[in-house]
């Protein structure tokens, strides 16, 4: 397989996974808009079923409604995420000619900011991903008296936070190491 062969396989194999990861992130969007919509109907049938109290479900409604918001949040924040990946023309970010309409002009000169990961928009997206699962997680550790799973829940949103925290700094860096690359060009 020739480089040009390698590249190109590369290259499909990243904009197919780009596009997955757009899809199911609207995916989770309408479900979250679904569970918003039909949630006054499930958990009053859930109090009934685990024969708790139905004077806990204003209580439950407004924690459960609270776990929404920042999961909508991070939901946009991640599509802003991916379009950063994906670039500007929808082309992946491995591909050298992102960011130009015409293939025959010449690259972006030095200083010029060329879509990709490595903006500082891509780590201020990543930073609100990292505050919403630290919200999820105090959110959900309220809702530990009245679900078993709740804690469980709580320790993966503040642990993926965390490592969105690490993945921010690395791409605060590979942004600053960017931009004193593209002014010595």
């Amino acid at each position: 397989m020739t480089d040009e062969e390698d590249y190109s396989v590369t290259n499909k194999r990243q904009r197919a996974s780009v596009w997955i990861s757009l899809v199911l992130t609207w995916a989770v969007l309408v479900g979250l808009v679904a569970v918003a919509l039909c949630l006054p109907l499930i958990l009053p049938w859930y109090l009934r079923f685990t024969q708790r109290s139905m004077e806990l479900v204003l209580l439950l409604w407004a924690l459960l409604y609270a776990t929404l918001v920042p999961a909508a949040v991070a939901g946009v924040s991640l599509l802003k995420l991916l379009q950063n990946v994906r670039g500007r023309t929808g082309r992946p970010v491995c591909d050298p000619y992102v960011g130009r309409d015409d293939p025959g002009a010449p690259l972006a000169q030095a200083g010029q900011s060329q879509p990709g990961v490595f903006q500082p928009s891509s780590a201020r997206y990543l930073r609100v991903l990292s505050w919403c699962c630290f919200a999820e997680c105090f959110v959900f550790l309220a809702l530990t008296p009245y679900f078993a799973f709740s804690p469980i829940i709580a320790f993966a949103a503040a642990f993926i936070g965390l490592m969105l925290r690490v993945v921010k700094s690395v791409i605060e860096e590979g942004t600053r190491i960017k931009s004193e690359n593209d002014f010595t060009v």
